[in-house]
């Protein structure tokens, strides 16, 4: 916290009260309108769009970590070997926020948006299908993977798209949702589970939503001017 002071009063804050407007097919959103931030996200038809990827990281990640023990006993995998895999979890998230990061300065997040669900998709999938130890390695990878470049894509989306004026209250509905999602996640699968779904069954119905997410999230903001 002191370090965090320190750096707050050196950073130089630049207002966006006056900055310009973004056009788009949603319409022409001024940036530092009165109405509030959330009002202006949920008012926005782009958001809704990306909202299923915005909730999936969470959800599956959850459902995952939660049902593990069902998900390893059906598998036959080892686990020593699942919990020796969060390593390659922990690694993997900060190797990928790192470089997501890069991406997200030369890119812009908007255009990375639509990708950064693909590894936990493609985690799902083959996990789905496969049962050796190596798949256990992957998949951690994988999740690792996703979660840790949502971090600078997400968190630079909305400032990018909306300003930072209202950056406050439009992370904290964010974040509300996020864990409403990670909430419902351990209820839906374990109600799943009870009427008969198996480990494949799971985690092939989480690739499929990740892939329905992708899809949306790819006609939201990609297109969108640049707020200053």
């Amino acid at each position: 916290l002191p370090l965090v002071y320190w750096l707050l009063k050196r950073a130089q804050y630049v207002s966006d009260k006056t900055s310009s407007t973004d056009t788009s097919p949603a319409g022409t959103i001024t940036v530092g309108a009165p109405e509030g931030g959330r009002r202006l996200l949920l008012k926005d038809h782009r958001f809704w769009l990306v909202l299923p990827a915005l909730l999936a990281a969470p959800f599956i990640l959850t459902g995952v970590f939660i049902h593990q023990g069902f998900i390893i006993e059906e598998k036959a995998w080892s686990s020593s070997l699942m919990a020796a895999c969060f390593a390659v979890y922990g690694t993997m998230h900060w190797l990928s926020s790192m470089m997501a990061g890069i991406l997200v300065d030369q890119w812009r997040a908007a255009r990375l948006l639509p990708f950064y669900l693909l590894p936990m998709a493609a985690g799902m999938f083959i996990s789905a299908e496969f049962n050796g130890a190596w798949v256990v390695i992957l998949m951690m990878a994988a999740l690792g993977t996703t979660i840790g470049s949502s971090v600078p894509i997400f968190g630079a989306l909305w400032a990018d798209i909306y300003g930072t004026s209202r950056l406050g209250a439009i992370r904290s509905l964010i974040t509300a949702l996020m864990v409403l999602s990670s909430s419902v996640s351990p209820a839906l699968l374990g109600y799943l589970i009870d009427h008969g779904a198996s480990a494949a069954d799971l985690l092939k119905f989480m690739g499929y939503y990740a892939i329905s997410a992708v899809l949306l999230a790819s006609f939201s903001y990609r297109h969108s001017s640049k707020t200053d």
